[in-house]
């Protein structure tokens, strides 16, 4: 496979951020735990895992994106779980907040 970014190491990094973009996305600590065990693997011990990760994460974001853009994910989670604390059903609450249409990481 043809590197992505040019360096091996950060090659390693892609997945590694992706996986912690889901881990947030999620609100699952143990997994973002994993996912920074997975970059001090992958780094070595080169360089600080949690820069390597930011740096990493920062290049996947696009230039152009507005803040509230990126975040969107965040106030549709929130609409989708407030919604399901108030009994309504999770299919119509998918639909409701938006979250059934949401893109993954």
């Amino acid at each position: 496979m043809a590197s992505l970014t040019g360096d091996p190491s950060t090659d390693r990094l892609i997945p590694i951020a992706l996986q912690l973009v889901g881990a947030v996305r999620a609100g699952d600590q143990s997994a973002v735990d994993e996912a920074v065990a997975a970059a001090i693997l992958a780094t070595g011990g080169r360089c600080d895992p949690g820069t390597a990760l930011a740096v990493v994460c920062a290049a996947l974001v696009p230039e152009d994106a507005t803040p509230s853009e990126l975040l969107a994910w965040y106030r549709t989670n929130a609409e989708y779980q407030r919604l399901l604390g108030n009994g309504v059903d999770p299919t119509i609450a998918g639909e409701l907040s938006g979250w059934k249409n949401r893109t993954a990481a």
